[in-house]
């Protein structure tokens, strides 16, 4: 009936762009999907969290936000810098290998804390402490209650739907061949770790390899 019709009109929302910037994300994420499936099932976490990044950044580890989130996984400075590296010369952040590691590990004590998993993924964009501040407020770790009916100021649209995106990015990324015709996912990348004893410039670098700068620039965002 209409007034069906009309409830369920007002819990829709179309975002135009999205099945290309998916689709992207799926052939981009080919590149490290294995190193993510391994440190997901290392530590234990859900699989379905491979599909994470399509939420946050569609596998561009470049990504950056209005926010000053950052890489594969958004991480802000603050966080960031809880799990990695990030300062004026090296971030972290944009290392899609050490990133994925980080995102475990913060995962892995958002479901600790929290002690579900739709909280926690909500915990990821709303804050650890955010969601404890939703569940004082509801009284309840039920995450039904706490999506429709904690009205905190800063729990708005992205996190309160947060949760439903990666489950929806998880069923389209186990399904891909059905939603995208011919997609071909990236060839995945391990590259060659260096560290180096001391601070060198990219031109001493370059002046000794026999590469241009768009391959390091590739490889180390």
């Amino acid at each position: 009936d209409s007034d069906t019709g009309r409830a369920t009109a007002w819990r829709l929302r179309f975002e135009g762009g999205l099945r290309e910037r998916f689709r992207q994300g799926l052939e981009r994420s080919g590149r490290w999907r294995a190193h993510i499936e391994g440190i997901l099932a290392d530590a234990g976490l859900p699989p379905e969290l491979v599909a994470l990044p399509h939420v946050e950044s569609s596998f561009n580890p470049v990504a950056r936000s209005h926010a000053g989130a950052a890489g594969l996984w958004q991480f802000t400075v603050g966080t960031g810098r809880e799990y990695m590296t990030v300062n004026r010369v090296v971030d972290e952040r944009l290392d899609p290998w050490r990133s994925t590691e980080a995102a475990a590990a913060l995962l892995t004590q958002n479901y600790e804390r929290l002690q579900n998993w739709p909280i926690a993924v909500t915990a990821y964009n709303h804050g650890r402490n955010g969601m404890l501040r939703a569940i004082k407020a509801v009284g309840d770790r039920d995450y039904v209650r706490i999506r429709s009916e904690y009205t905190g100021s800063r729990f708005g649209f992205a996190s309160r739907n947060f949760y439903p995106s990666l489950l929806a990015a998880a069923d389209v990324d186990a399904d891909a061949e059905r939603y995208f015709a011919d997609i071909e996912r990236d060839a995945p990348v391990g590259p060659i770790r260096v560290e180096l004893p001391h601070f060198t410039p990219m031109k001493t670098l370059l002046a000794g390899l026999d590469v241009d700068l768009e391959a390091p620039e590739a490889l180390t965002p």
